[in-house]
């Protein structure tokens, strides 16, 4: 009997075991993330994009289940300086941002921030200067570029979504926004709304490097060089250029 009964216990196991080989046991990674198309490209599961793909990526390669959770993009990082989320990609590094999370080694993208202004009135801003001439939108909590983002004078007016400064903008609610060009493109074609906005003719002509990182307060912490290592990888061999055409049609 009991022979029979260890019998059952053993094949049930391995039928487990089969079924769910790796979420029965994985542990989970907490990822924040906004809408940020093309790199986060839904607010609700299923998520899609580049980064959803990378770090899937990350997860299978560090056997990790990854949990995408949609926040406004101010709040993950509170969540990332309180450990209540692993993780945030499309990050600037900005020093007061390391004080609380490690940036991976290597960034994984490039973006150059960009002015907006309505269509027809791209010579309104031709240089630095002619930003103080009216309120500037930017998305709340980011970065883009010195002195700008230091420069108390320019009177800015941060907004929860980059689809807010391009409806805002339209209706004349600021003089300009900043945003990141592939971003903002994307957003604006997708929309029908790249026809009533265009490129400010000052560009800074700075590109700012993005990457992903880990909070210092994560269990996965510990487990900095690993990921590293798998970002490494996926970058090697050629697949971070694939999930980017696969995103972008490039």
């Amino acid at each position: 009997m009991k022979g029979r009964f260890k019998s059952v216990l053993i094949n049930f196991i391995v039928c487990i075991l089969f079924v769910f080989p790796q979420d029965l046991f994985s542990e989970e990674l907490k990822v924040g993330v906004g809408y940020w198309p093309p790199f986060i490209c839904s607010k609700t599961a299923p998520f899609s994009g580049i980064d959803v793909q990378l770090i899937k990526e990350i997860g299978k390669r560090l056997n990790l289940r990854v949990k995408f959770i949609h926040y406004p993009f101010q709040r993950s990082l509170f969540y990332m300086k309180k450990g209540r989320i692993d993780m945030m990609s499309s990050l600037a590094k900005r020093p007061e941002r390391e004080r609380y999370m490690y940036y991976l080694s290597q960034p994984y993208y490039s973006v150059e921030p960009v002015f907006y202004v309505q269509k027809g009135r791209n010579k309104r801003i031709q240089k630095y200067n002619d930003l103080y001439k009216g309120r500037i939108g930017l998305s709340a909590g980011s970065a883009f570029f010195e002195p700008f983002d230091s420069d108390d004078k320019i009177r800015k007016d941060p907004v929860n979504t980059e689809l807010q400064l391009i409806t805002m903008l339209i209706a004349g609610r600021f003089e300009a926004f900043i945003g990141v060009n592939s971003q903002i493109d994307y957003l604006a074609h997708r929309e029908g709304l790249n026809h009533n906005i265009e490129k400010a003719a000052y560009r800074p002509g700075e590109k700012t490097d993005i990457f992903l990182a880990i909070s210092l307060k994560s269990k996965y912490a510990v487990r900095f060089q690993q990921f590293n290592k798998a970002l490494k990888g996926i970058i090697d061999e050629g697949l971070l250029k694939e999930i980017i055409r696969h995103n972008c049609g490039q």
